[in-house]
């Protein structure tokens, strides 16, 4: 994969003199390679989490470990030696959004001085997407953990259960867009 983008990169560097390959024929070929790059790193990204992931999930929630399901407990413990809570904070609706970014940055510091190796982050929405952009750059990945819902109705009532299916990761597919958007 490394040597055929040296090809690519003296025909972007010699303005295609190198070898007679046209623009289109060349953008094609870096979105496959990256295509390919990017489906080595999700797998071994899968593949390898156990290895990855250890030591440490900060469960940022309002959801404690130990109220989790045994589907998500063992799945956090199969990738983590060790979950700790930190509890959700409250933000107040009526805040500004500086107020929550002063907060968000409250929160960094806290968790960097904890030393997680990823947290699980789930809450008010704009709070959770600042944050964790904010631990991006400090090298701390984030993951929202999804469910299924299952409804049943009872008369006239409705009784929501929810199922945990995965933890998913917060900037995966953004940071794959922009990848795309930069080739593009």
């Amino acid at each position: 994969m490394y040597d055929s983008l040296s090809y690519d990169r003296n025909d972007i560097n010699h303005a295609g003199f190198t070898k007679n390959k046209s623009p289109q024929n060349l953008r094609s070929g870096l979105v496959d390679k990256y295509k390919n790059v990017m489906e080595i790193i999700n797998s071994e990204v899968i593949i390898n989490a156990q290895q990855a992931f250890k030591p440490m999930l900060l469960n940022l929630s309002n959801h404690p470990f130990d109220k989790w399901s045994d589907s998500q407990k063992n799945t956090a413990l199969s990738l983590f030696d060790r979950v700790e809570d930190l509890p959700f904070p409250h933000i107040d609706p009526h805040w500004t959004p500086a107020e929550v970014e002063s907060l968000a940055d409250s929160y960094v510091e806290k968790i960097v001085t904890l030393k997680p190796t990823a947290v699980h982050l789930m809450g008010e929405l704009t709070f959770c997407f600042l944050l964790a952009h904010k631990l991006k750059t400090v090298g701390i990945p984030c993951f929202a953990s999804t469910t299924e819902r299952i409804v049943q109705e009872q008369g006239d009532q409705k009784i929501s259960t929810f199922r945990f299916v995965q933890f998913r990761p917060y900037f995966l597919i953004v940071d794959r867009l922009m990848s795309l958007l930069w080739i593009c």
